[in-house]
């Protein structure tokens, strides 16, 4: 690793931390220190995923999945667009209401979720031509329209 440095301190009951503003070091600090100095002092669990899609727009994302965001108000759904697609960030305290709203997404957009967290999309050339001329890839076209 490297050798910036992160503070950790408490004033009162707040804890106070502040990272490394080097990528690499900062990740590594948060997932062998920070993580579980929060999990020691948190009852909560929380749970999330990040759903990432292609061929299919915010708005039309949104207008889609408005019916489960309003049937589903202990379910943070946020979406993130990028010139890549838009990921859609699923969060929530309760698991039972977490897993079904996933459940619920992926039978409305499904098709256009390509990875879930950290997943990138790799294909070959050939992977990739192959797609491009397969029937499911031509549904797809047709559904988007």
């Amino acid at each position: 690793l490297g050798t910036a440095r992160g503070l950790c301190f408490n004033s009162g009951k707040i804890k106070i931390i502040a990272m490394p503003g080097v990528p690499s070091e900062m990740k590594s600090m948060m997932n062998e220190t920070i993580f579980p100095i929060i999990k020691r002092s948190s009852n909560i669990s929380i749970y999330y995923k990040i759903l990432r899609t292609t061929g299919i727009s915010e708005s039309k994302l949104y207008k889609n999945l408005k019916g489960i965001i309003n049937e589903n108000a202990e379910v943070d759904i946020a979406f993130l667009p990028s010139y890549l697609g838009v990921d859609i960030r699923v969060t929530s305290k309760k698991t039972s209401s977490f897993d079904s709203v996933l459940d619920d997404i992926y039978a409305v957009v499904g098709n256009f979720i390509y990875s879930s967290d950290e997943n990138t999309l790799w294909l070959s050339k050939e992977e990739l031509d192959e797609y491009l001329n397969s029937k499911e890839y031509k549904d797809l076209q047709t559904y988007s329209l």
